[in-house]
Parts: structure tokens; C-alpha cells; sequence
């Protein structure tokens, strides 16, 4: 039943991008540039300290990270409705899936703070923005199994395995959030008439989701 769901979601026909929409995917894409930035100022500090075992691995990831996420965050300006495409959400989730296992592989047992573990929450937000609740729910999840996989594959779960379900969990829980608060905005507003005059209406939420469209 929920794979059946996802694959109804995802086959949505998609409505052109509102005011919500492009502020929510430029912020995104703002977010992308940030945490990528940061990553690679981590992945430079862990190098040099030598917990960074596989620096040209991490690098050769972290460099079109950059690039796409530059790219991502002048595209919500410019052409908002390349980023709700399957395309680009394609690309996003292959993204974060290759950030994730490249942390595994890359560094020298655990480490309290890897580069990739911020970023890896905007592709779960963006599923959520395109797909709603359950496009969200299901990228997260997804994204978090290919963590508990990666760890499995690299350095087993001894006394991890708790943690690891709850970067599933939590991952899920971001995504479906960020998908509900995206249908919430595309849902229709009651339109209050000034001064109390005339008859309440119906429209679209396009100043925000906090309060009715005037």
C-alpha cells in the first residue's frame, strides 16, 4: 500500500511553483551552500588532523557537491520549476546517498562529526517540498537505510544500532514534516474581506501559511 502511494505521489501532475514555493526552495538552496561550504572546511580540518583517510575520495564528492548546490540555489531564482522536477529530485537523492556512504568509507573509525551530516537533510526536505508527506517520509527513510547499510558494509553496528534506526527515524520524520508543511500551503485560504465588508472566499495561501490571504 505505501509503495503504491509513493508511486501515485510521485506520478502527480505538477502545479506551477508559488511565491511559498520559491522562497521554501531558495532558503533550501541557501541551506545547500552553507552545509556544503562547511563540509568542505570539515573534510580540510579532519585531513589534517589525519581522520580523514581518503582525502581525494572526499574531495572528489565534495567538489560537484559545491557545484550543484551553488547551482540549486541560483536555479530557485531564475527557474524555480526545474527543482520539482524528477530530474533534479533524482539528482538531489543521488547526492545524499553518495554523501553518506562516502563519509563511511573516508574516515578512520567513528567520528563525532562528519562533513556530510548536515547536507544530507536538504534532499529529504526538497522530496518533501515536491512530493509531499509521503514522497518525504519515503526519502528519508531511504536515505537513512543507505546509512544503516554503508555502516553495516564498513565497520559493522556494534553498539550502534540504536543510533542508527533513529537517523532513520528522524530523517523520515524531517522529510514528512517538510511535506505536510508544503501541502498545508497549497491547500486552499479563506479570504477575509476588508473592513468586514462583503462575503469570506476561498484562494490560495501565497503570503505565507501562518495567516488567511488578504
Amino acid at each position: 500500500m505505501t509503495v503504491h502511494r509513493v508511486r501515485k505521489v510521485a506520478a502527480r501532475p505538477r502545479r506551477p511553483p508559488s511565491p511559498t514555493d520559491r522562497g521554501a526552495l531558495f532558503g533550501l538552496g541557501l541551506y545547500r551552500v552553507v552545509t556544503a561550504t562547511w563540509a568542505v572546511v570539515v573534510a580540510l580540518i579532519d585531513a589534517r588532523s589525519g581522520v580523514l583517510v581518503r582525502p581525494s575520495v572526499a574531495f572528489g564528492v565534495l567538489g560537484p557537491l559545491l557545484a550543484w548546490s551553488i547551482l540549486t540555489a541560483v536555479l530557485a531564482r531564475r527557474t524555480p520549476r526545474f527543482l520539482l522536477t524528477p530530474s533534479a529530485q533524482v539528482i538531489d537523492m543521488a547526492f545524499g546517498a553518495v554523501v553518506v556512504a562516502t563519509e563511511w568509507i573516508t574516515y578512520d573509525g567513528d567520528h563525532p562529526l562528519r562533513f556530510g551530516a548536515m547536507w544530507q537533510l536538504a534532499p529529504v526536505i526538497g522530496a518533501g517540498l515536491r512530493y509531499g508527506a509521503v514522497g518525504g517520509l519515503a526519502a528519508g527513510m531511504g536515505l537513512g537505510l543507505v546509512n544503516a547499510v554503508s555502516l553495516g558494509a564498513t565497520e559493522g553496528f556494534d553498539g550502534r544500532i540504536l543510533a542508527t534506526l533513529s537517523a532513520v527515524v528522524l530523517l523520515g520524520v524531517a522529510g514528512a514534516a517538510s511535506g505536510r508543511s508544503s501541502t498545508a500551503c497549497a491547500e486552499p485560504r479563506t479570504i477575509l474581506p476588508r473592513h468586514g465588508r462583503g462575503n469570506a472566499s476561498r484562494g490560495p495561501c501565497t503570503t505565507g501559511c501562518s495567516r488567511p490571504w488578504r
